[in-house]
């Protein structure tokens, strides 16, 4: 068996005694997380918050944003401004452009003030999903990290 590390030593100490100590209950949270039966339920977790959260926010956006005039004229304009998927870096730079364009156009008020609260809804929702992930991800990264054998 291999020597334990420092952290390895302070985690079980902690945990063994209950005391979580000055950084022990983060010591003894990545351990936990590290467990391979925990390890593959997390792993899981963190996947279901990558795509669960961003479907339900397209689900809740486009139910809404066609009940205003506003919205209905923003939709319209999405859709003729659609491209060749396989149209190569000219036809996605023109799509980069067009989406900034109706961004900066809703942001302005051009189509109600719904859709420029919904919008800013979305931001927001999408900016703390990837707050989460980075911190659900990041603790994986760090218990495997930490709990890494040398050698």
């Amino acid at each position: 068996m291999c020597d334990m590390t420092a952290v390895e030593t302070h985690a079980r100490a902690v945990a063994q005694a209950g005391n979580a100590g000055e950084g022990g209950a983060i010591y003894a949270l990545l351990r936990f997380i590290s467990d391979p039966a925990v390890r593959d339920w997390y792993i899981l977790g963190c996947f279901a918050l990558m795509l669960a959260p961003i479907a339900v926010l397209t689900l809740w956006y486009h139910s809404n944003i066609g009940k205003t005039e506003g919205g209905r004229r923003l939709m319209e304009r999405q859709n003729q401004s659609r491209i060749n998927p396989r149209g190569g870096l000219n036809d996605a730079s023109r799509s980069a452009r067009e989406a900034a364009s109706m961004a900066g156009d809703i942001d302005e008020g051009a189509y109600g003030t719904e859709a420029r609260s919904m919008q800013r809804k979305v931001y927001w929702a999408a900016g703390l999903w990837a707050l989460a992930n980075i911190a659900a991800f990041g603790l994986i990264i760090w218990a495997d990290e930490v709990n890494r054998m040398p050698g």
